[in-house]
Parts: C-alpha cells; sequence; structure tokens
C-alpha cells in the first residue's frame, strides 16, 4: 500500500519521464489505428469464417496473421496481452487438422460465427455508449471482450484485461470497491475514474496511466504467490528423486497454473454454477481427480470446472455432481438443511458442457456418492 505522498512523488516522477517513452507509445497507437481501420465496426457482421477464425493456414502452409482473431490476440499483444483459449472465440480453425470447431450448441460453424459476431456488434455499440450493464451481459469471453473494447474505445476502457491484476491495483492505491460483486469492466472503470480525478493523470493516454500502473507497482503476478513454485521447490529439495523423474513432475507442476487460467477462462472467470465473480472465491476443480488422470487429462482444461470453494470441497468428496445436460445431482448424504445452507438445490451449470467436459463427467459420476 502506497501513501498520498508517495504516490504524488512517483506520479511525478512519471510525469517527467514519460516524455522519454512518446515514441513507443506512438507505435501501440500506429498498431491499433491500423486494426481499427482493418476491421471498422461496420465491417464486423460481414467478416467471413477465414476473415475472422485464428488457425487457418494457406495453401503453402502458413498460418492466416491478417483475420480478426489473429491480430486481436496476436498482432496487437504489445498493446496489451491476452491468453485465450481458442474456444473464447467461438469458432476456430483446428490447427491440426484444419477444420472449424465451434461449441457444441451450435449445428455449424457458420452458425457459431453469425452468433459471435452479432456479439461483437451488440459489443461495440455498448461499449461506445459506455453501458457496462450491456456490456456485462454480452455472450463472449471477459479477455476478449476487454481487448476489444479497448481496441476500438481506449480513451474509456483499460489494457489491462485480468480481473486479478485489476483487483490487485484496486488494493494497492487503495480504492474502495463495491460490495455488490461489481465485475471486471466496472473495477476499471474505477481504475479510469482514478486517472481522471487527477489533475495530471488525466492528461495521460492509457497507454501512459497502464505504463505507470505497472512502473510504480510494478508486476501483479509477483506478488501473488504461487503454490505451484511451493510444489515445485519441494520437489526439487527431494534428493531421493531422480533428475529425469524431477523434470517430469516439475514439467507437470507448471502446467498447473496453466491449467487453473485455462479453466478461469474457459468459465468466463464466474463460477460455473453461482456465476459468483469474486475471484479469491473460486477454484479451479478438476473433474476426473489428479491422481486418477495421466498428464495429458491433468492439464486439459476440459477437465475443469470453475466452482466456489464450498462447492469445489462437495464436488471432490463425491457429494455433488453433474448430468451432461449440466442439471447437478445432489448425494443423498446430504441433509435437505445441508443442501440449503450449500445452495445446492435445484442448481445446474451455467452452460451445458462441451463433449469432452461431459465425457469428464462421466468418470466423476462414478465416485458420486448416491
Amino acid at each position: 500500500m502506497i501513501t498520498k505522498d508517495e504516490l504524488r512523488i512517483k506520479r511525478d516522477s512519471f510525469e517527467r519521464a514519460r516524455k522519454a517513452k512518446q515514441s513507443r507509445y506512438r507505435e501501440f497507437e500506429k498498431i491499433r489505428r491500423e486494426f481499427v481501420s482493418k476491421f471498422p465496426p461496420s465491417r464486423i457482421p460481414l467478416l467471413t469464417l477465414d476473415e475472422y477464425v485464428v488457425g487457418k493456414r494457406d495453401k503453402d502452409g502458413e498460418t492466416n496473421r491478417d483475420s480478426f482473431c489473429y491480430w486481436v490476440e496476436y498482432r496487437t499483444d504489445k498493446l496489451g496481452r491476452i491468453k485465450p483459449l481458442p474456444k473464447s472465440f467461438e469458432v476456430f480453425c483446428d490447427q491440426k487438422t484444419q477444420r472449424y470447431k465451434f461449441k457444441n450448441n451450435f449445428k455449424n460453424e457458420n452458425d457459431a460465427l453469425k452468433f459471435q459476431l452479432e456479439q461483437i456488434v451488440r459489443l461495440l455499440e455498448a461499449g461506445r455508449t459506455h453501458d457496462l450493464k450491456s456490456i456485462h451481459q454480452i455472450d463472449i469471453s471477459a479477455t476478449f471482450k476487454g481487448k476489444i473494447l479497448f481496441l476500438y474505445y481506449p480513451e474509456n476502457y483499460l489494457n489491462i484485461f485480468s480481473e486479478r491484476y485489476i483487483d490487485d491495483f484496486l488494493k494497492e492505491i487503495p480504492l474502495a470497491v463495491p460490495n455488490d460483486n461489481p465485475d471486471v469492466f466496472k473495477k476499471g472503470e474505477l481504475l479510469q475514474t482514478f486517472k481522471s480525478n487527477d489533475e495530471i493523470m488525466s492528461k495521460w493516454t492509457t497507454y501512459e496511466f497502464t505504463d505507470f500502473l505497472y512502473e510504480t507497482w510494478g508486476n501483479p503476478k509477483s506478488r501473488f504467490g504461487d503454490s505451484t513454485l511451493t510444489d515445485i521447490k519441494t520437489i526439487i529439495s527431494n534428493t531421493t528423486t531422480s533428475p529425469t523423474t524431477m523434470q517430469a513432475q516439475v514439467t507437470v507442476r507448471l502446467g498447473h497454473g496453466e491449467f487453473e487460467a485455462e479453466v478461469r477462462e474457459l468459465w468466463n472467470q464466474r463460477c460455473a454454477v453461482t456465476g459468483s465473480i469474486t475471484m479469491t472465491a473460486l477454484e479451479a476443480s478438476h473433474i476426473k481427480p489428479w491422481a486418477d488422470s495421466n498428464d495429458s487429462e491433468r492439464l486439459d482444461p476440459n477437465n475443469g470446472l470453475l466452482l466456489t470453494a464450498s462447492l469445489h470441497k462437495l464436488f471432490d468428496a463425491g457429494l455433488i455432481s453433474f448430468e451432461d445436460s449440466g442439471k447437478m445431482l445432489v448425494s443423498s448424504k446430504l441433509s435437505q438443511s445441508e443442501r440449503e445452507i450449500f445452495g445446492v438445490i435445484g442448481k445446474k451449470l451455467s452452460k451445458k458442457p462441451s463433449v469432452e467436459t461431459a465425457n469428464y463427467l462421466t468418470y466423476h459420476r462414478t465416485q458420486f456418492l448416491v
């Protein structure tokens, strides 16, 4: 936490130094303008599959680097990095098979594309009018949504797309957060208000402001702490472990952090049952238990549910499970009063599980305590 005087000193120091970075900011803005020029809002509804998807290769085997999704994910990563799952784009092209893939609630890739483009059009209109309620309701992955909003409206939306990072900056400044579980965009607005209420910072661009946040408080990732690192240190300190086994174990544990990040992304940073967006209360749960899975299954985000801590414990204990439709199954070992306490009566997953997730749920139901 920083005092007001320390904050003023940091701000004034950055104000003097930022002039030396103007060429960098101009480069960022040039990239952003190139993207918007290539994909003006009027063009979005007209995009073809190959103009939209990431992963498509040309006749020479080269990946199409000129599609909408490729631009958002890769060609504008200097402006703010996201690491979405391909499924976050709703429809994508499998790198290996070159077949289009899409969520199983659509009949074909064209229906999936039509839906996604409609959502992006809605997002751009809501972003233009700064309608945060509508933005929240639009069915697009939060990080993908945030990157699109920044690219088109950089004066109104931050180029920080991780809710954990925004939470961390709000805590470090510190800024009071309403207790009504605001989403990542309302939290971002708190930082924007902090910026606009300051005589000096209000004149900064979003690029400059986010640079200031990172230079003043550093990368939030360094403050989170990581149980994965603790696990790795334990593995390395175990002198009875052979070098080959040690390397394999470290590789798996490093991937566990990636697993959690991808599960969070897959479930749109919300509890798969309650819809809670309180990040500190959410945990990535393996559907097929870690001990029963091979290395590939342990790192497969389809083998994960994002659940509140209490639901996670119930799920791991076999006291709740889910049908392929997403309907929650509740064990008879939970009394009626306990069911009410945990809020598991008549619940279901927020979306129908994918085919891959349903396969893992089939295994989990074998562990379910009827």
